[in-house]
């Protein structure tokens, strides 16, 4: 199956993929590998999301689907447009790593600096900007860098996943499970939903 996402450099994923029993070809942006992880992921990766910072969409409550997302990733914007219009009733929270572009970490931390972040990233990945492959969120020049957890959460993903967007889900088992890339075509929307379904949510 080839799944459309962007990717960052690294031996460390292959290397976790081949662990997992996930036989992965990562190139040029294209993945060939389940869209769905067999394995659970390994339960210290929860902790590593909530400790970074994330943009929570839909009800504040029972936000145990958080997706992994880079604010310059063309992917990161389609998976986001799909699942604001055809699963808007689940709560997500989106959690920025910086990789796809040399200015992801400022507009990364442009977003979570926002008055309404939430608001700031629908407006960056809905009016996406394909051509130059950037998001349309402006890039503030008074914002930090992204915090220490961000960072603590970057190098850890560099391994798991390496690319974007990556949807993370916790079941009722308390376990960790993967959908890999975008929902970019019917029969991605219906493996998203079997993945959803399969770990209780319906």
């Amino acid at each position: 199956m080839i799944i459309s996402i962007g990717r960052a450099s690294g031996l460390g994923r292959l290397l976790f993929y081949i662990k997992q029993g996930l036989v992965g070809l990562l190139l040029w942006g294209l993945a060939i590998v389940p869209a769905v992880n067999a394995q659970p992921l390994p339960e210290s990766i929860w902790p590593l999301l909530n400790q970074a910072e994330g943009i929570l969409t839909a009800s504040p409550k029972g936000h145990d689907i958080q997706v992994v997302f880079d604010p310059n990733c063309p992917y990161s914007a389609v998976h986001y447009q799909k699942l604001r219009s055809a699963f808007s009733n689940l709560a997500m929270r989106w959690v920025p790593v910086a990789y796809y572009k040399d200015d992801s970490d400022v507009l990364a931390a442009s977003l979570l600096a926002a008055k309404n972040p939430s608001a700031a990233l629908a407006r960056n990945f809905q009016d996406y900007d394909i051509k130059i492959q950037h998001g349309a969120w402006p890039v503030s020049d008074v914002v930090s860098e992204l915090s220490i957890y961000q960072k603590k959460l970057q190098k850890d993903w560099e391994e798991w996943a390496g690319a974007t967007p990556v949807t993370l889900v916790r079941n009722s088992n308390g376990q960790v499970k993967m959908f890999f890339g975008a929902i970019h075509s019917a029969q991605r929307e219906a493996e998203f939903t079997r993945f959803l379904q399969e770990n209780g949510y319906n």
